[in-house]
């Protein structure tokens, strides 16, 4: 099926070069270099999620969920993102639904928020005697492993998840902005 040929450089030194003898042989070397390169490309990805990838997000499954109910306006609104830079804003008073790709930077720094969030060790802050406060109710999730946290608007500054859910009511607020 291959012949063994001699080739000569011009400095006379001798290598051994395997040669397929027939169209079968050069058919099958093609094929099996095309399935090669076909594996290694990414398959079928937007460029949003290759660029997740690339920046370090993507090194495991990750979701939060924030729910924003209460105040003076009496909203009920929740917005989720994942690892691929899906969020969803859904208004429940008036059961409308927006979608829309993070951007690069926001889910890297919402990413980093949800995998630095401490385990609970103390019991979540509420008001009680704040009737127009706003509630929140985050869930977040990294490789399976589930994190509840709850808090409103007056203990919000000292809670251990401010900055995430910061981040993600102002991703909220931007996509409201949009409808």
């Amino acid at each position: 099926m291959y012949t063994i040929k001699r080739v000569v450089n011009t400095s006379k030194f001798f290598a051994m070069v395997l040669l397929p003898t027939n169209n079968l042989a050069l058919s099958l070397i093609a094929v099996l270099s095309i399935m090669l390169m076909t594996a290694c490309a990414p398959n079928g990805q937007s460029p949003e999620s290759v660029q997740t990838q690339t920046d370090g997000t993507a090194d495991s499954k990750w979701s939060v969920i924030l729910n924003i109910s209460g105040g003076i306006a009496g909203q009920m609104r929740q917005i989720s993102v994942d690892e691929t830079g899906r969020a969803v804003l859904v208004n429940k008073k008036t059961k409308s639904q927006i979608e829309k790709q993070v951007t690069p930077q926001d889910l890297q720094n919402i990413a980093r928020l949800v995998k630095l969030l401490p385990v609970k060790t103390a019991p979540d802050q509420r008001s009680s005697q704040c009737r127009d406060c706003i509630s929140y109710q985050l869930v977040a999730t990294v490789d399976g492993t589930n994190q509840q946290r709850a808090t409103d608007s007056l203990n919000l500054h000292d809670s251990d998840v401010n900055e995430l859910i910061q981040a993600m009511s102002t991703l909220a607020s931007g996509m409201k902005n949009r409808e």
